[in-house]
């Protein structure tokens, strides 16, 4: 999708053209000069319309890649509003045309994916502005696929910036992010079936059944919110992975009175994400279950569901942020400088705010969540931005997710001893270290 400075005010004038970015992994290597006319849509990529001025010639174009949740074009009020957005830049700088284009989040033809294989092998064909998830702006930093930001865009800090967005913008202490938007999972609710909130374990034990959450999830997000919420680490003093038994042990004693008493099945082993979880919540096969915040947010009638942070021993409860980033591609310092005036202009309180609003998201700042309307989702937001801690690396999910995971499994389905299957855990990354 296109945005010129045109574009708003002659839009009955326009001509709708498919546009398609050849950008994958299975792009030759010797195509270097450009993108190819492409016979079909590229793995991982969408096709989105494109509104052009066909007579009308820019004199600089930006590129920016997102991920569909964030697409212009998908007829949300989110998309709505940024493409309104968008076009006022467009207007403000006469001569700029701005070019979006649609990528998986993740996988085969996905954002990161994309990016690493276009800078190889068809570098003509990066964008300027690309989106990024947590995990992915780490690995696009270290591979210096991204640039660095300072020079051009003020760096996130307290208090004006909330703790779990501060740390994710930078890699190794240099800023390559510019967060916008985070996603978390939540604890949702048949309201009328609760006296009150089921904030804490005791709170979920003392309520009806059935309890869901993503057993299955091989990252075990789920319960690495409630195990950093406790105070375990995932580091020892040397650096190392860790699991702390003790606190582990907590949790998933936690998850064995929950299946004694019926609130918690096996049934849980069923589903591996908080979206297939929230689906369950919602077909009547559960009276409580992890979901997706965004899903929540965009999906719930709040008159039948209500929803409170991951709940733990003790209130106010927890949650692991995957906070998505603005980042930089482009070396053309022309290109970079105008690229972070866009950015700077799309992570404004007064777009930012009905912005992240409509996508059901937390905002990064102060600002822009006092933008948001008042009401039960507003409340929501408020009392998850304060207590939310970053995603965890890609190395930690990967091994100390997927320990725990099997220590979730092992008590669930098998019975075993929440204290045997902790100290297993803790031993199997051990085992890793000294191979």
């Amino acid at each position: 999708m296109q945005y010129n400075a045109l574009d708003m005010n002659k839009r009955c004038r326009t001509s709708l053209v498919l546009c398609v970015l050849l950008l994958s992994a299975c792009i030759p290597a010797n195509e270097t000069n450009g993108p190819a006319t492409p016979t079909s849509t590229p793995s991982g990529e969408i096709q989105t319309a494109t509104l052009t001025e066909s007579s009308q010639a820019a004199d600089q174009i930006l590129y920016i890649w997102l991920a569909p949740a964030f697409d212009p074009d998908n007829g949300s009020q989110a998309g709505e509003l940024l493409q309104e957005r968008l076009a006022d830049f467009a207007n403000r700088n006469p001569g700029v045309e701005i070019e979006v284009r649609i990528k998986a989040e993740s996988g085969a033809g996905g954002l990161y994916q994309s990016l690493a294989a276009a800078s190889i092998t068809a570098p003509s064909v990066l964008p300027d502005i690309i989106a990024l998830n947590p995990v992915a702006l780490q690995r696009a930093a270290s591979e210096e696929l991204i640039v660095p930001l300072e020079q051009y865009l003020e760096a996130p800090s307290s208090p004006a910036w909330y703790d779990h967005t501060i740390s994710i913008s930078r890699v190794e202490g240099t800023m390559f992010g510019q967060p916008f938007a985070s996603d978390t999972i939540i604890l949702a609710y048949r309201t009328f079936l609760f006296q009150t909130s089921p904030l804490t374990w005791s709170e979920i034990l003392a309520g009806p059944d059935s309890f869901l959450f993503p057993a299955n999830d091989p990252q075990a997000k789920f319960t690495l919110a409630q195990y950093l919420a406790l105070g375990g680490s995932l580091v020892d003093e040397s650096g190392n992975p860790q699991i702390d038994p003790i606190v582990l042990t907590e949790i998933l004693s936690f998850y064995s009175s929950a299946k004694s008493s019926n609130i918690l099945s096996t049934a849980a082993l069923q589903y591996s994400s908080a979206t297939e979880t929230w689906q369950a919540l919602g077909s009547e096969r559960a009276t409580s279950a992890a979901a997706p915040l965004s899903e929540f947010l965009v999906e719930s009638d709040l008159r039948t569901y209500s929803a409170v942070p991951v709940p733990t021993q003790s209130e106010p409860g927890t949650g692991l942020a995957k906070t998505w980033s603005w980042a930089i591609v482009n070396n053309d310092p022309d290109q970079q400088e105008l690229a972070a005036e866009l950015i700077d202009w799309l992570t404004q309180p007064e777009f930012l705010g009905p912005w992240t609003h409509a996508l059901g998201m937390l905002p990064p700042t102060t600002l822009a969540l006092s933008q948001w309307p008042e009401g039960p989702e507003t409340s929501l937001a408020s009392s998850l931005v304060t207590i939310v801690q970053p995603d965890i690396t890609a190395e930690m999910f990967e091994i100390v997710g997927t320990a725990i995971h099997h220590a979730v499994i092992a008590v669930i389905r098998d019975g075993v001893k929440p204290s045997n299957a902790a100290v297993d855990a803790a031993q199997s990354i051990t085992s890793i270290e000294t191979e």
